[in-house]
C-alpha cells in the first residue's frame, strides 16, 4: 500500500507541469453606489481608468434599490413596482466607454 501511494505520487510530480504566467489580464471595476448613486462621475471613473469588466450589484430594496414596493408579480421584469432607470443608465455609461 505504501509503495503504491509513493509510486502514484513520484508519478504525478514527474506528469505535472508548472503553472505558466497569462499574458492576458482584464482590469475590472466594482462600485455599485457611484455607478447608480451618481453616474456622471461614474463615467469619469470608467474614462480614467478604462477597464474591460464593470459589475454593478443589483439591489432589491433600500434607498439604490430597484422595487420601491412589492411587486405584484415578482418574475415580471415589466413590473411597475419596479425602478430600473439608475441601472440603465449604469449600463449605458460603461457601454458607451466600451
Amino acid at each position: 500500500m505504501l509503495r503504491t501511494t509513493v509510486a502514484a505520487l513520484v508519478a504525478a510530480l514527474l506528469v505535472a507541469t508548472p503553472a505558466g504566467a497569462s499574458n492576458w489580464i482584464q482590469l475590472g471595476v466594482v462600485d455599485t453606489t457611484e455607478a447608480i448613486g451618481n453616474t456622471p462621475r461614474f463615467s469619469n471613473t470608467l474614462d480614467t481608468l478604462r477597464p474591460q469588466i464593470v459589475r454593478v450589484t443589483l439591489s432589491w430594496g433600500g434607498v439604490l434599490g430597484v422595487a420601491r414596493e412589492r411587486p405584484d408579480h415578482g418574475t415580471n421584469p415589466e413590473d411597475p413596482a419596479y425602478e430600473w432607470d439608475r441601472y440603465d443608465a449604469a449600463v449605458l455609461a460603461a457601454s458607451q466607454r466600451g
